[in-house]
């Protein structure tokens, strides 16, 4: 909901609940959601601090897991900084850590965030085999907000080396899965409401009433502005296409004018033979002519 200062409120009283009790893991959670808020607050300093004390509590407790989730998140942080570098390295130390595991879900995660910096480093072949592994992953795992976050990486991926055929079809998937994810999401918010009901007071009814219309509104204009940036995306296939279509017959045009150019020149270039040997042939002639006139016999 965006609302940061709330969020890092509850995060931290989680945080001295689990100080006091000593539960370690929990500890390492706390760390871990204080991170991703000053992200989002753009205080990375902060972030890749809460990350560091998360990761040495996994490292002793030797929960391996939670290691290889935490150098995504690593990774994740170095995204919002635009350190590309540094995130595919937290990224790719991910993998191998989460694969020895088998923990797929985090692996095929680490696979869709290792083909999200390799195509901000502009390594989109890379980029594209990375992330169709990854599809094939989420697909086994039953995963759809892990399918749906690649199928829009790999529409960035096909975007940026102009292969706008794949990239909509990715973008339909993606288009897709969000609608069934939504009315996922609009039956937990349903069940949600439900539960209010019978637990909290009227006032607090209301309160819920009106955040899940918010939400609905929110919802609403998020579903029109992504159709907006959908026939944006689709006007600019379009308009590429009819460029690129105009520059082909534009080159052909110049080819054919090109050869036509050759094919005149070698016209004249014959011509102008063909002249210096008729030439050539008169000049044999007059001499033969005068070779005879003088040698004659005088009479």
């Amino acid at each position: 909901m965006d609302q940061i200062e709330k969020s890092l409120d509850y995060h931290r009283k989680a945080y001295h609940i689990w100080d006091s009790l000593d539960y370690r893991q929990g500890l390492g959670s706390s760390y871990t959601n204080l991170s991703y808020v000053y992200t989002k607050w753009n205080e990375y300093d902060t972030a890749l601090d809460y990350l560091n004390h998360a990761l040495d509590i996994y490292r002793d407790m030797g929960n391996l897991r939670r290691e290889a989730n935490t150098y995504i998140n690593f990774g994740w942080v170095y995204m919002n900084i635009g350190e590309y570098e540094k995130a595919l390295d937290y990224f790719n130390r991910s993998l191998p850590m989460s694969q020895k595991g088998g923990f797929m879900d985090i692996y095929t995660d680490g696979l869709n965030k290792k083909g999200w910096a390799l195509n901000k480093l502009n390594r989109q072949e890379e980029a594209l085999q990375v992330l169709k592994r990854g599809l094939e992953l989420a697909v086994e795992i039953k995963d759809p907000s892990l399918i749906n976050e690649i199928n829009l990486q790999l529409t960035d991926v096909y975007s940026a080396i102009g292969d706008y055929q794949s990239a909509l079809r990715y973008q339909q998937q993606w288009a897709a899965i969000k609608d069934s994810i939504f009315k996922d999401k609009s039956a937990e918010y349903i069940a949600l409401f439900e539960v209010l009901l019978k637990t909290e007071a009227k006032e607090q009814q209301i309160e819920v009433l009106e955040e899940v219309n918010k939400r609905r509104t929110l919802l609403f204009q998020s579903a029109i502005v992504l159709a907006i940036l959908f026939l944006l995306i689709i006007v600019l296939i379009y308009s590429r296409y009819r460029i690129k279509v105009k520059y082909l017959e534009q080159q052909r045009i110049l080819r054919e004018k090109s050869l036509e150019q050759k094919e005149l020149q070698v016209a004249l270039e014959k011509s102008k033979n063909e002249m210096l040997e008729a030439e050539k042939k008169l000049k044999e002639e007059e001499n033969e002519k005068l070779c005879l006139l003088y040698t004659s016999p005088s009479p």
